[in-house]
């Protein structure tokens, strides 16, 4: 899957790292998963962004995934300051996001930063649970969670989604050696017979139903 990113795409990117990066604005954090493992509550933008955001092969990964495969419909749980999220909606503008986040500080900024005014970006100041109770019909091609860091929390989180998902959604669950229960949490996941084909980035795991295809298990580093 040797997407490049367009150079188009490469100068909003560029700015919106230079923007972040730079910032030393602070917002309060109302943290509802395991928390940061070096900052407490009260943190500077440029700081959240050095810690929290995707690293430039993950952000990659998530801009060639959106392009590639061009889901209809994304759901991001944890937007933090939306890296993940503009590099998905650049890889394919067609594609209708939800991005949740529940601390509303956060959201806010977020929200007011995002370099690109998109009617297909639709974000939402909630805790998770609460935005999996209010899904009506919604099914999404690409599920991306990346938040909470609690083995717990993302087996219930991807059990209360599976009914919002297809046989063909890709499912991307961040930061799977955050921890030991994380790591088993996404072993779990990855044995689970209802997952037929599972894809261990180091950082990010991958999972996809696909059920006429054979169980395969693919370590890439």
């Amino acid at each position: 899957m040797s997407i490049a990113i367009l150079p188009q795409h490469k100068k909003i990117i560029s700015r919106q790292f230079d923007l972040l990066s730079k910032s030393k604005d602070t917002i309060n954090i109302s943290d509802f998963g395991a928390g940061s493992k070096r900052m407490g509550n009260e943190r500077r933008i440029c700081d959240i962004f050095k810690n929290s955001r995707s690293s430039e092969r993950y952000a990659k990964l998530l801009y060639q995934l959106s392009a590639y495969y061009k889901p209809r419909r994304i759901l991001e749980f944890g937007t933090s300051l939306a890296w993940g999220t503009l590099h998905m909606h650049l890889g394919n503008d067609q594609a209708f996001i939800d991005t949740v986040e529940g601390c509303p500080q956060t959201f806010n900024i977020s929200k007011s930063l995002f370099p690109v005014d998109s009617a297909q970006v639709q974000f939402h100041n909630a805790i998770f649970e609460d935005f999996i109770d209010n899904l009506r019909d919604e099914v999404y091609d690409l599920i991306f969670i990346d938040g909470n860091h609690r083995g717990e929390a993302l087996l219930k989180y991807v059990e209360l989604l599976l009914p919002y998902s297809n046989a063909e959604t890709i499912w991307i669950l961040d930061d799977i050696r955050w921890s030991d229960d994380m790591w088993s949490a996404w072993e779990q996941i990855a044995n689970d017979p209802r997952f037929h084909v599972s894809i261990d980035y180091l950082r990010m795991g991958i999972v996809l139903r696909r059920e006429s295809q054979e169980k395969e298990a693919f370590v890439l580093k």
